[in-house]
């Protein structure tokens, strides 16, 4: 038969397991709240990477067609639709290259397209460089 004393440090113990249960289990609450806030801030990572890669490319050939004007001087767009909130920065830069036979090549442009936007007050961007030769008229 359990005395007075030991039935009521048989109970402590209880309460005191039943709280450290309780806190180990918050603890991996906030633990795995922590990693859904990662994955989410990772998709939507994902699919701004993702539209700034499909801008990037239609300008490239847009300018490669011939739709847009080779931008010789800095040109700064603000874009609409599925971009709304991002800014492309266009500048074509005329080269002097050389040939094999140290002969000066003409009318090649180095273009260069940079895609601007913000997220969570962070400027992010992503950019873009080729050389073009544009079409003779």
């Amino acid at each position: 038969m359990l005395t007075n004393f030991q039935r009521r440090t048989k109970g402590g113990f209880l309460l005191l397991e039943c709280m450290l249960a309780v806190a180990i289990f918050a603890i991996g609450v906030i633990t795995l709240g922590k990693c859904v806030e990662n994955c989410l801030r990772m998709e939507q990572y994902r699919r701004e990477d993702g539209l700034a890669q499909r801008a990037l490319a239609n300008f490239w050939i847009q300018i490669e067609t011939g739709a847009i004007p080779l931008p010789t001087t800095p040109v700064h767009e603000p874009l609409k639709g599925a971009w709304t909130g991002m800014t492309m920065h266009m500048i074509a830069e005329p080269q002097k290259l050389m040939n094999e036979k140290d002969q000066e090549l003409f009318g090649l442009y180095l273009v260069k397209l940079q895609l601007e936007w913000r997220v969570n007050g962070d400027s992010v961007t992503r950019e873009m460089e080729f050389m073009m030769y544009p079409r003779q008229r």
